[in-house]
């Protein structure tokens, strides 16, 4: 029955130390796959940028188009461009041009942190799931150890490894054969001076 335990316990160990090892691989996938997923939406916030920057360069093309236009009514009809009605309308352009342009800007520049903080935050969520990874595997490995030296213990005390029977242990009839110092039967006694006779009796 001892050796059984003793088996069964390795088997524990070896299936133990397989699970965290699976459980660490299974993290370490995580982690990957969320290194992965924060690429591709960094990759789509830069785009967004990109798209945002254009917008930019669309709202000053036509600005200047517009202010070419009204520059060019109001000298068709021989006016100032920056005064009266005419002046009104080039101020109103200027300044919806610079207000969409700034909105594009700010949008360009969110986009732009949006993707640090993707990188990062991603990076993060990586590096716990490979710590809980390793966790994992050390907690599997330990466990194993110990399972492993409490069933050797067991084994020990149910008298494997020679710990019952062996050497030193006296039979309750007389002097112990295995090289101890038991002194079997009921009042026998040991004497340095003479020698050990049947019954423990002493012969000088």
């Amino acid at each position: 029955m001892a050796e059984l335990a003793v088996a069964a316990s390795l088997v524990q160990a070896y299936s133990t130390i397989q699970g965290g090892k699976h459980t660490d691989a299974m993290y370490k996938a995580q982690a990957d796959q969320t290194l992965v997923q924060a690429r591709s939406q960094v990759l789509q916030s830069r785009q967004q940028a990109l798209n945002h920057r254009e917008d930019g360069i669309e709202v000053l093309v036509q600005m200047k188009r517009n202010a070419a236009t009204i520059n060019a009514r109001a000298g068709a009809g021989m006016l100032d461009p920056f005064s009266g009605s005419t002046g009104n309308i080039m101020t109103v352009n200027l300044n919806q041009g610079f207000q969409d342009f700034t909105t594009t800007r700010d949008n360009r520049f969110i986009a732009e942190q949006n993707q640090i903080i993707i990188q990062k935050s991603a990076e993060h969520q990586a590096a716990q799931y490979r710590a809980a990874g390793k966790h994992a595997k050390k907690s599997a490995m330990f466990s194993a150890i110990t399972s492993v030296a409490m069933a050797g213990a067991s084994y020990g005390m149910m008298g494997g490894f020679g710990g019952a029977g062996g050497a030193g242990a006296a039979p309750a009839g007389g002097a112990n054969l295995g090289g101890g110092f038991g002194m079997g039967g009921m009042g026998g006694s040991w004497n340095p001076m003479g020698k050990m006779g049947t019954f423990g009796r002493i012969i000088s």
